[in-house]
């Protein structure tokens, strides 16, 4: 087995090979991660890196926030980008392949802007998931050097120290805000704010590592990680206050509808529609 030193290598040595790279970065763990292994070869070679990173509704506006302390701290070459998926009532539908048409507006936005390679976060550990966006990846010619270098999600997080960035090595998996939303209920830009909204508000106030606020057909679920969900459940239950907060921050849509603390379980917005 490679040591986390022989992976950082077989990495750089991919991404050596490309004269010219587009980074898609959304500001989690795996393309920063992905990001500042790329600016690190690009100042020793003649690799020209940019990274791209869409602001939206969608992204969580502490993810931006990451890639902007990031691009100061270590001077990377960062451009903010408006991938505009909003316009496209595939995706406003919330279909099962949600994601194919939000990674195609983001990477046709990116190609629009450069002929880079484009490379992805995407590793190894994705590939045993449903992840429609690879198709629209494909499309796009999209490359995947944690794929390409069979990098898991433990080594990427094993991978961050080495490149500067050890504060993020145990940064949560924080997916796009439209996967909090149940298959088939409509995406709407305003009612994801609010989703970002409770949970940062939750996570604050309980020092939860995971919350999820999902909106499903009829009620409003607060996922919550196990550690954490005894005290935030019985809080909200049993305090007035904290429920009408949450409530306040909802969308109107929602405002109205049953609210449920339960445990954390990954995809479930999609799960529970797929049934």
């Amino acid at each position: 087995m490679m040591s986390i030193i022989e992976k950082a290598e077989a990495l750089e040595q991919i991404i050596s090979d490309v004269d010219n790279i587009a980074v898609a970065l959304s500001g989690g763990i795996d393309s920063l991660v992905l990001s500042s292994i790329c600016f690190a070869v690009s100042q020793k070679s003649a690799v020209n890196c940019t990274m791209f990173h869409a602001v939206s509704a969608a992204v969580p506006e502490q993810a931006t926030a990451r890639v902007l302390e990031c691009a100061e701290q270590f001077k990377w070459n960062v451009r903010l980008v408006d991938a505009n998926e909003f316009a496209d009532p595939n995706y406003r539908e919330n279909p099962v392949d949600r994601c194919f048409y939000c990674k195609s507006a983001l990477y046709g936005t990116i190609r629009s802007a450069t002929d880079a390679v484009i490379v992805s976060g995407t590793n190894k550990d994705d590939l045993l998931e449903f992840r429609p966006g690879l198709k629209a990846a494909k499309t796009y010619g999209v490359r995947h050097p944690f794929v390409e270098a069979d990098v898991t999600k433990q080594m990427i997080r094993e991978l961050a120290p080495l490149y500067g960035i050890s504060q993020y090595s145990d940064l949560p998996a924080a997916p796009c805000l439209a996967s909090r939303v149940e298959t088939g209920i409509s995406i709407e830009p305003d009612e994801l704010k609010s989703i970002n909204a409770i949970e940062l508000f939750i996570s604050e106030k309980y020092s939860c590592r995971t919350v999820r606020c999902r909106l499903r057909n009829g009620k409003v679920v607060i996922e919550i990680d196990e550690k954490s969900l005894p005290e935030v459940s019985s809080n909200i239950r049993q305090n007035e206050s904290i429920e009408h907060e949450i409530r306040s921050l909802l969308a109107n849509r929602f405002k109205s509808h049953p609210l449920d603390v339960t445990a954390y379980r990954t995809g479930s917005a999609f799960l529970q529609a797929a049934k």
